[in-house]
């Protein structure tokens, strides 16, 4: 609401600055490749980030590593799927039976509206070689610091990655939730963001998020 962002600025002895790092989720929430209850949310977030930009100092950016991790995620279903053309009627049955993960779907509803024939390699091909560009006109800059590639191997950060998996494995009897990569992933980018701030600064002047 307006008053919360007056209240912001208030607390703040200047305009404030936020530098949101969007991860892989938010990334294909925000362009519709997965289906996911969250598409609509993230959508509302970046309408609610673009109104707020005229009184509060935010940006979002992606990270190299989820760059990387994006496009794998892409890549791995298009080459998962690189045989299978999808017709409509193809399309249409398989949203009836509910097959495939929420982005094979997403495949399957495009076909089903557009009444065209499509490959999977055809309808990722733009998402994997063209995201940056992509992500730029949705409003999501690179932060291009190399320096978190190193991140996974930080002794801290193989420590946190470690703990995860034996907490996961524990919660969940088994597999843990996410695979090592994304570990990896989400762990470097939280050290990151976290190193990124200064440690005295005040919630609202923190900056990284």
């Amino acid at each position: 609401s307006k008053t919360a962002i007056e209240n912001i600025i208030k607390l703040s002895e200047h305009k404030p600055e936020f530098i949101i790092f969007a991860d892989t989720n938010f990334i294909l929430s925000l362009l519709g490749l997965h289906e996911s209850p969250l598409n609509e949310t993230a959508v509302h977030v970046k309408k609610l980030l673009d109104k707020i930009s005229r009184t509060i100092n935010v940006k979002l950016y992606v990270s190299p590593i989820t760059i990387t991790e994006t496009r794998s995620v892409l890549r791995a279903i298009s080459n998962e799927f690189r045989d299978l053309r999808v017709s409509p009627n193809m399309a249409e049955a398989s949203l009836k039976a509910g097959i495939g993960d929420s982005i094979i779907r997403k495949l399957f509803e495009e076909v089903k509206n557009s009444g065209t024939i499509l490959t999977a390699g055809a309808y990722f091909s733009p998402y994997i070689s063209d995201l940056g560009p992509i992500l730029k006109n949705n409003g999501i800059d690179l932060f291009n610091d190399r320096g978190i590639n190193s991140y996974e191997e930080n002794q801290e950060v193989k420590s946190d990655i470690k703990n995860e998996i034996s907490y996961e494995s524990k919660r969940y009897a088994g597999p843990t939730l996410k695979t090592v990569e994304q570990l990896k992933h989400d762990t470097s980018l939280w050290h990151f963001v976290s190193d990124k701030r200064d440690p005295t600064s005040s919630t609202i002047d923190a900056k990284f998020w």
